[in-house]
């Protein structure tokens, strides 16, 4: 899994972010409830651990947001309260669970695996947009029952840009998720946009599904 460790507490963070990439994880770490909000809507993260009480944004202010926008990511929470009322606001706001500090790396591990196969039970079979169909299990797509030949990177970027369909997806949105990429690739992703469009408006009667947003970037309608 791919996760985001929101934490201020700098001995904290580092046992939990080692603690997970040892059982396999990719871990980032960041200490700010603000930047953690920017991220989340960049980076394509399958769990957030968030600390309650972090400095201005805190982790409650994250979960709020991260639910308003439509992000399906696993929440948990980390908070130094034992009280009912944190619980109760926890799962209220959106998390899909909590731990009170202090806790043992064995549970933190137990926790994030049942959250992940939470997640693969409730994973989609089907993404669907208008004509478009992706079967996520044998990595087809059909327009119109028709088949679209594509490549593996566009069928990963259509099924990027389905389930963001609710946002834009900018170019260095596109380049981190799909291509696994930081620098500037913005020529490779056009031609990409580009060959898929025409592969896609012979199926689907000279129709377009993926739309260019000036200065903003993709979306899919």
């Amino acid at each position: 899994m791919k996760i985001l460790v929101v934490e201020d507490e700098p001995a904290i963070a580092r046992i939990i972010k080692n603690g997970l990439e040892r059982s396999g994880h990719v871990v980032d770490h960041i200490d700010d409830g603000a930047e953690a909000i920017e991220r989340v809507e960049i980076y394509d993260y399958d769990l957030a651990i968030l600390d309650v009480f972090l400095p201005g944004t805190d982790g409650f202010e994250v979960c709020r947001h991260i639910r308003k926008i439509g992000l399906d990511l696993k929440i948990l929470m980390l908070t130094a309260k034992s009280d009912l009322d944190s619980k109760v606001l926890s799962l209220n706001i959106g998390a899909d669970d909590y731990m009170t500090k202090p806790f043992s790396l064995e549970e933190l591990n137990a926790r994030v695996r049942a959250l992940g196969r939470r997640e693969k039970l409730s994973a989609e079979v089907k993404l669907k947009v208008d004509s478009l169909v992706l079967d996520l299990a044998t990595r087809t797509a059909t327009i119109n029952n028709k088949s679209l030949k594509i490549t593996l990177t566009e069928f990963k970027l259509l099924e990027y840009l389905i389930r963001n369909q609710n946002r834009f997806c900018t170019r260095t949105m596109l380049s981190e998720n799909v291509w696994g990429e930081k620098e500037n690739i913005s020529n490779t992703i056009t031609a990409t946009i580009s060959r898929l469009k025409a592969k896609m408006k012979k199926l689907n009667n000279n129709s377009e599904l993926i739309h260019a947003v000036p200065k903003s970037g993709y979306r899919i309608y």
